[in-house]
């Protein structure tokens, strides 16, 4: 339940320039406490806070409680502030108050559906890619990963989309290389020499060859 000493509005002040974020909360402290972990780890909603935050560091920041109110009267409270104020830093000037509200399914099927087609342009690919390249993933990680995916059918559209994406690589189990894909592997071949040479161990062997027959079942 609320603690009504700790419910209200409260503003994050610029002590370089003045200007503010103003916010409401059922949990001042705890909102306090997930807005300097945002603002520290460089992912806080507010780009204008987090630009400035980055330029002036934390000490340059003053955290207030501007007024105490029943969490009844927060949300009313909190856009009377915002009309009355401006702030600089809120990116949203329409309060959408759900500090402990938990979202119903209608509220969650529009959230995924709004999700769903979002793709990331190459550039954001290149910097996921680059942050992850030299990260092994836990042995559990990946048993979860096949548990969860054993005995899962890909679509016929998946099926499309792949060999799509295949298209112009190595060739899969049974088809032909081209002159092209052959030369295209011997220089791949010669500019990686610890390829050269490597032997699969009998297990090794009998686990890819399985592998391959499970897809060849499967397609």
């Amino acid at each position: 339940m609320a603690d009504p000493a700790n419910t209200g509005i409260y503003e994050i002040v610029n002590l370089v320039n003045g200007k503010r974020y103003i916010g409401g909360s059922v949990d001042i402290r705890q909102r306090w406490r997930e807005h300097k972990s945002g603002l520290s780890r460089g992912r806080h909603h507010s780009k204008a806070l987090q630009r400035a935050w980055n330029k002036y560091g934390g000490d340059a920041f003053a955290f207030r409680i501007l007024a105490l109110c029943t969490r009844d009267a927060l949300e009313a409270t909190e856009q009377h502030t915002l009309n009355e104020q401006k702030p600089e830093y809120n990116t949203c000037k329409v309060v959408r108050t759900m500090q402990g509200v938990s979202p119903s399914a209608e509220t969650r099927a529009k959230i995924s559906a709004a999700f769903a087609n979002r793709y990331f342009s190459p550039e954001t690919r290149a910097k996921i890619s680059a942050a992850l390249k030299g990260r092994v993933r836990p042995p559990e990680v990946g048993q979860k990963i096949a548990a969860a995916n054993r005995g899962r059918k890909a679509s016929d559209e998946a099926r499309a989309n792949l060999r799509t994406a295949r298209a112009g690589r190595s060739p899969a189990l049974g088809s032909k290389w081209t002159a092209e894909q052959r030369a295209t592997h011997s220089e791949m071949l010669k500019a990686n020499p610890t390829f050269l040479g490597r032997k699969h161990s009998p297990e090794t062997k009998a686990k890819i060859s399985a592998a391959r027959r499970a897809r060849i079942a499967a397609s």
